[in-house]
């Protein structure tokens, strides 16, 4: 189910997109239509049942500039793919699946019987997912890992920098960043490797249960709920609040984390991002490269930031539109 494009065309796509955003951001929040009087269903009666046709969801994952999430019927739905980087990533598989994560132009899920299916960009064959049993999978850039029953780490893909290169040791949790990945140890540490160029796998030492890379830099979640950041840092990516917290996530350059009481706070954002962070209780966010995503308690999904790609616009119901 992967498209093979040739990688300068990827490259190109990510410096059109990036340079677009950098010179117009987009600030603008974006749900599944359940609080709004606008009757998206297309009858004419005056009658709208939106929140009936509502999609409700169980998980979600930002990648680059596209979307994927998981229903509580536990079927993939994936959006973002209306003008470029359009390999494959938004025609998601039919079955039943227990998770989803979006990377680059490439996905993965695990299905409910524990085994991985990957579609999207392929050029550096990180869809070519190995065969076995896992209980976690992880995406960013052009690589892939993920992480077995007795905890043993696999990675595959793009691995110029070594990322793919597990390191002995038993393993509860991994992320991949751009050209580097790193992995909570069974004693709640954090091994990183990869590149290093600008520190991203120089990890903070101590205990931790949750950690997430964005492209050149990491944040974990500590046993204490308080948060540690780590790598490239010239734009605040390291400025991580003060308080406790629930998870995290991070994306291209920055990172947001949900509070005790489901709310988001994110950093190295903008102003006019900031106030556009949905109010509200959630109970997970996610973070692409320009846009965020956060997951309401009754299942409803708020996105907000560039949108240039439809990677905001949440499908409603039936037929999946916006």
């Amino acid at each position: 189910m992967c498209k093979t494009i040739a990688r300068v065309t990827i490259w190109l796509a990510l410096i059109a997109s990036v340079g677009c955003y950098s010179m117009q951001p987009i600030s603008q929040v974006y749900d599944t239509g359940e609080n709004t009087d606008e009757d998206t269903t297309g009858d004419t009666n005056g009658d709208s049942d939106s929140v009936n046709n509502s999609i409700s969801f169980s998980q979600i994952s930002a990648g680059f500039a596209h979307t994927c999430g998981l229903t509580t019927d536990k079927t993939l739905v994936c959006w973002g793919c209306e003008d470029i980087t359009d390999y494959g990533q938004c025609d998601a598989p039919i079955g039943s699946f227990s998770s989803v994560t979006a990377g680059s132009q490439h996905n993965c899920a695990l299905t409910t019987d524990n085994t991985i299916e990957c579609w999207g960009y392929d050029g550096n064959n990180q869809c070519d997912s190995p065969t076995g049993l896992y209980t976690q999978i992880a995406t960013r850039g052009y690589h892939t890992c993920a992480l077995s029953f007795d905890d043993e780490l696999e990675c595959w893909g793009s691995n110029g920098n070594n990322q793919c290169n597990v390191p002995d040791g038993s393993f509860t949790q991994v992320s991949t960043g751009g050209h580097s990945t790193c992995a909570l140890t069974d004693d709640g540490s954090i091994d990183c490797w990869g590149d290093n160029d600008n520190g991203q796998c120089q990890a903070p030492i101590g205990t931790f249960s949750q950690l997430s890379l964005g492209w050149i830099h990491g944040c974990a979640l500590s046993t204490d709920g308080s948060i540690r950041c780590w790598g490239e840092c010239g734009f605040y990516e390291c400025d991580e609040p003060v308080g406790t917290f629930s998870q995290l996530d991070s994306g291209g350059y920055d990172t947001c984390a949900l509070t005790m009481d489901g709310t988001i706070d994110c950093w190295t954002m903008t102003a006019a991002e900031q106030e556009e962070i949905p109010t509200g209780v959630f109970k997970q966010v996610s973070v692409g490269s320009y846009h965020r995503c956060g997951l309401t308690t009754d299942g409803t999904v708020q996105c907000w930031g560039a949108n240039y790609n439809g990677q905001c616009d949440v499908p409603v119901g039936d037929g999946l539109s916006p």
